[in-house]
């Protein structure tokens, strides 16, 4: 190896340093390369051909909101049975907050109280009005509040 090592030296004008840390990214390249093949890659293909294309995925989610219903849309929050629905984010009343599964009634209150000055610009303006029982309610309330 030291005199490999010499020879490239000596033929590119770089140091013996030099050229032993070129071998060594080279050996590591190759040796990445080789293991992902062997291994990783097949894997890989699996796991892709097993997926559904992202088109496929889009028109499945975009059917899964066209079924969903939303409370409050028209201002009105009757419903006939108990299922929960997604809850407009300024048109939503303290029943449809409190419908909204894992969420207590208290915040529902303070949701629809915050309100009550300036409608809410977004979904984080919401979070930040809530202070910390925003932040603990954060996924629960990102699943069922739309804008």
């Amino acid at each position: 190896m030291k005199n490999l090592i010499e020879k490239i030296s000596i033929k590119t004008g770089q140091t013996k340093l030099e050229v032993t840390a070129l071998l060594f990214i080279f050996a590591s390249i190759v040796t990445g390369v080789g293991l992902h093949f062997a291994v990783i890659g097949k894997n890989e293909l699996q796991i892709a051909t097993n997926e559904k294309s992202s088109w496929e995925l889009i028109q499945k989610e975009k059917k899964k909101v066209g079924r969903d219903q939303v409370g409050a849309s028209n201002g009105s929050s009757a419903r006939s049975n108990s299922k929960p629905y997604k809850v407009h984010l300024n048109r939503g009343q303290i029943k449809d907050y409190a419908q909204i599964p894992g969420l207590p009634r208290s915040l529902a209150v303070l949701i629809v109280e915050k309100r009550v000055d300036s409608l809410y610009t977004d979904f984080y303006d919401l979070i930040s009005r809530l202070d910390e029982a925003g932040i603990y309610y954060i996924d629960t309330l990102r699943s069922w509040v739309i804008e």
